[in-house]
């Protein structure tokens, strides 16, 4: 009798997996069959309107580039329509001050540093947005709870869109499940912290799917609609998928760009939404770049 109770929940877990499978199955063979849905353009703007956005590594805050760095930067962006910038500032430390963590150890930026290189690279792309990219593992650098590390990391937000002269700060907390309210009540914290003018940019996870029911690393799209009635700008990360096919990531990708075109009508004050585009080298079961050409 004992054993009979015992498997019966692992029979259930085994049937669920089953049914989920082949829904992941089913969904892939009418994504690879169907081209993918259309998302209708506004009347009189192409593809490219020439405000894409663009994370950058550690070096431009912590470090201390050249002109030619910056100067080849800044032409890169205007290159490619790139308006808005995410220099990586990093996670935060056990006092909310952020930096970039080196053999588990958080190296803080500098006040000094980053007010240079913004000051610098305004001089060479006055039009860009300059957001600093942080927030970190949640748990181990991102502790909601932990009002000295919030009220610390609050400190120094404040002091990035004041002295340090940058344009707001992008909140990229991994991993968050879907429906954190605890998530929700740190992004009004910030927000609050933020003069008129300055924006909140989040990294929003892109929603389930059959392939993708993972709520540890995707959010409904209701769960994104709240985030975005806070915020004012999302970044969402629409890459990571582990898929290898290309019609079927075709078809993701529109169905995401489709079922969060509306989220900027929906929010109070409007946000706007930037779909993530895989750039990076990292090779992991949930991302393979293809070989260099």
């Amino acid at each position: 009798m004992t054993r009979g109770r015992s498997t019966a929940p692992a029979r259930a877990w085994i049937g669920l997996a089953i049914v989920v499978g082949l829904a992941g199955v089913a969904w892939a063979f009418v994504s690879w069959a169907l081209p993918p849905p259309v998302v209708p353009a506004a009347a009189g703007v192409s593809f490219d309107r020439r405000d894409n956005a663009l994370w950058l590594g550690r070096r431009w805050i912590h470090e201390e580039p050249s002109d030619a760095e910056l100067d080849a930067l800044a032409g890169r962006l205007a290159a490619h329509g790139i308006s808005t910038v995410y220099p990586f500032l990093g996670p935060m430390n056990p006092r909310g001050w952020p930096g970039w963590r080196d053999r588990g150890v958080i190296r803080t930026f500098t006040h000094a540093r980053a007010a240079s290189f913004r000051a610098r690279f305004r001089s060479r792309a006055a039009g860009v947005r300059v957001i600093p990219w942080t927030g970190g593992v949640l748990g181990q650098d991102v502790l909601f709870t932990d009002r000295v590390r919030i009220a610390g990391f609050l400190q120094q937000v404040s002091w990035l869109v004041g002295e340090g002269g940058f344009d707001g700060v992008h909140l990229n907390v991994e991993p968050l499940a879907d429906d954190d309210p605890a998530f929700l009540r740190f992004l009004g914290e910030v927000k609050a912290t933020l003069p008129h003018g300055k924006v909140l940019s989040v990294a929003a996870y892109p929603p389930t799917t059959p392939l993708h029911p993972y709520k540890r690393v995707h959010w409904s799209v209701e769960y994104i609609r709240r985030v975005c009635e806070v915020a004012d700008d999302l970044g969402v990360m629409s890459y990571d998928t582990a898929l290898r096919w290309p019609r079927i990531y075709e078809r993701l990708m529109a169905s995401w760009t489709r079922d969060l075109a509306g989220l900027p009508a929906a929010a109070p004050a409007g946000c706007e939404v930037r779909m993530g585009v895989p750039t990076y080298e990292d090779v992991a079961g949930w991302h393979d770049p293809p070989p260099s050409a």
